[in-house]
């Protein structure tokens, strides 16, 4: 079974789902960058006409006076969503799970401010779960591949990596 840092796979079914999966942890580090750009909105104008790309999270930090230290504050939830989609590109499940419901709880806190941002979490995580599908159809195969295997190893119609 390979490891989560293997290699890109050349063709095959299993390059698709490796592309599906980067696809879906990239919403990630756009979801980063976007808390990022509302983060600087925020704290050097003030203006939160920007919440809808933001994270709700940023509502619940303390209005401090500098400009500078709130900017500061509001770069920590997005260094976290950008790590979850670093490693959930390398298929770790629990980083696409724990990443998601994250983002999910942060819709919940932009519920009464910017219904618009609501939406848009809801769009982003369905996207993100599309890499969650991908890395269980990609487990799949893998199991296919070793029950190939133990049935009967010397046979030429087991099926193996460079086949899928």
């Amino acid at each position: 079974m390979p490891t989560p840092s293997s290699p890109k796979i050349a063709a095959g079914p299993r390059a698709e789902l490796t592309d599906r999966i980067e696809r879906a942890a990239k919403w990630f580090t756009v979801i980063a960058v976007l808390a990022v750009v509302h983060a600087a909105v925020l704290a050097f104008t003030g203006n939160g006409i920007t919440a809808a790309i933001g994270l709700g999270v940023s509502t619940l930090l303390p209005k401090i006076a500098s400009p500078f230290g709130l900017f500061a504050l509001n770069l920590l939830p997005a260094a976290g969503i950008a790590a979850f989609g670093v490693l959930a590109a390398r298929r770790y499940t629990w980083a696409f799970i724990s990443g998601m419901a994250c983002y999910a709880v942060d819709a919940l806190l932009l519920w009464k401010t910017a219904g618009i941002g609501v939406v848009i979490h809801v769009v982003l995580l369905i996207l993100i779960a599309d890499g969650l599908r991908a890395i269980a159809d990609w487990q799949a195969i893998e199991k296919m591949i070793v029950n190939d295997r133990e049935a009967d190893p010397m046979s030429p119609n087991t099926r193996t990596s460079i086949d899928l």
